[in-house]
């Protein structure tokens, strides 16, 4: 072999030697990466998991005793109410079912229970049809509050005859609590019928439980759209968004949870910041802690 061949062969095996150490290395940067990306994928989670996670740590900050206190002080402070502690608030809130039998209430006549006086009356109501703004004349249920204490309460009227409403109009209304002497006026129908009250039920509550309540959308208790749509409290407070309001209401329908556990709850917590757990049931005793929160690990 001359000089010539030799050194195109040293070149060539040294070209050989550099490919296969480029290979090697290669394969080792690629295992390396693929290492890395198993790792990666092995801790990385679902936007489900990540929003659970989320919630759950949000959860145990808003669990503890100092920042409930804290924001019932707040709420006090910003809405202009007389102190209210947290005992009084873990208080038993007394429940009352009000009425027998359904009662049927003519134009002019009233019912009268321990909290409410219920009137029936005929009004010019205003309402959308067909696009146009028409007043017609309503079948209108006046419910005040007679007692010297704020309650929640719920009352299901309809009209007389059982026939299905057809047309309504609204009139705006406090259709989830009231203050004493503060009265809401529903309108039940449209026409001249005798109005039939099939069910009215009270809880006292404070004048905190009053602000709660009255943020929780009245879909939430089993009352129709019409309802949520003239919901409008006399306090200026935003209507909570984050109450499982269909789940409630379905719990409700099939007699899982009565109104009275559902008031009892979201009277005594801002539905902004606490859902009501599935097993919560009114308290016949004072609450030995709040707020109430699900057990670690439940839904």
């Amino acid at each position: 072999m001359d000089d010539t061949q030799r050194t195109r062969f040293l070149a060539t095996a040294a070209l050989a030697v550099a490919v296969a150490v480029a290979a090697w290395a290669s394969g080792i940067v690629v295992r390396d990466a693929s290492a890395r990306a198993d790792t990666i994928a092995a801790h990385a989670k679902s936007p489900k998991q990540a929003q659970k996670e989320a919630l759950a740590r949000e959860l145990n900050f808003k669990s503890d005793r100092r920042y409930y206190e804290s924001r019932v002080a707040r709420d006090l402070a910003a809405h202009g109410l007389a102190g209210v502690s947290v005992v009084e608030i873990a208080r038993v809130q007394p429940f009352f079912d009000e009425l027998d039998a359904p009662k049927i209430l003519r134009p002019g006549k009233a019912l009268v229970t321990d909290h409410l006086s219920l009137r029936a009356s005929i009004e010019k109501v205003r309402f959308r049809q067909h696009g146009a703004i028409v007043a017609a004349r309503h079948s209108v249920l006046t419910i005040k509050n007679r007692s010297d204490v704020p309650i929640a309460y719920f009352v299901r009227a309809g009209v007389a005859d059982g026939r299905k409403c057809k047309a309504r109009g609204a009139r705006m209304h406090n259709a989830m609590a009231l203050l004493p002497g503060e009265a809401a006026e529903v309108a039940v129908c449209a026409g001249r019928g005798a109005v039939r009250v099939e069910d009215v039920q009270v809880l006292e509550t404070t004048p905190l439980g009053y602000l709660y309540f009255s943020r929780v959308p009245p879909s939430a208790v089993g009352h129709d759209a019409a309802t949520g749509q003239a919901h409008r409290p006399a306090i200026k407070a935003p209507m909570c968004t984050r109450v499982p309001a269909v789940r409630l209401a379905n719990a409700l329908r099939e007699g899982r949870l009565s109104w009275a556990d559902v008031a009892d709850f979201y009277t005594r917590h801002p539905c902004d910041d606490y859902q009501m757990p599935l097993g919560y049931r009114r308290a016949t005793e004072p609450l030995a802690e709040l707020p109430v929160v699900p057990p670690t690990g439940a839904g």
